[in-house]
């Protein structure tokens, strides 16, 4: 179970999505921060933390889990074009190590633009990760 802690500074107020798989969500009137389960994008699980300027979102960081890493995918929303850098990670020991101090090592990473519905713009690297539709569907463009 993800635990998730929140510290609000100042008159910061907590909001709470409504009819989203949100976990928690913090902000203030111009800025908010919303951690999404996305555990349906990836088998072993994952998360999305959407951050929004003004109510419309203009960073989504998504971490899925897989049997042998981690991929990390950061979507910078700029006007109708969508920044991403995806990273993918695998454990240093291999899957089969049952020691809890397993550490992730870095082995790519990706970088590229897409337009607001997911299409690449330019030569589409190999092996990136397509989930962007499926991230729109649970995280909102806008509060």
């Amino acid at each position: 179970m993800l635990l998730l802690i929140v510290m609000a500074c100042g008159n910061a107020k907590t909001k709470v999505a409504e009819d989203t798989p949100a976990i928690v969500a913090a902000g203030n009137a111009d800025d908010s921060v919303i951690t999404y389960d996305i555990g349906e994008l990836s088998p072993e699980g994952g998360e999305a933390t959407a951050r929004y300027t003004k109510g419309q979102l203009s960073q989504c960081i998504l971490l899925l889990a897989g049997e042998t890493g981690q991929r990390k995918l950061i979507y910078t929303f700029s006007g109708d074009s969508v920044k991403v850098e995806e990273e993918q990670y695998s454990f240093e020991e291999g899957i089969l190590m049952s020691d809890n101090d397993n550490k992730l090592q870095l082995d790519t990473t990706l970088h590229y633009t897409l337009d607001t519905t997911g299409k690449v713009r330019g030569p589409a690297p190999a092996a990136f990760t397509d989930v962007f539709a499926d991230m729109k569907k649970v995280v909102k463009m806008r509060l």
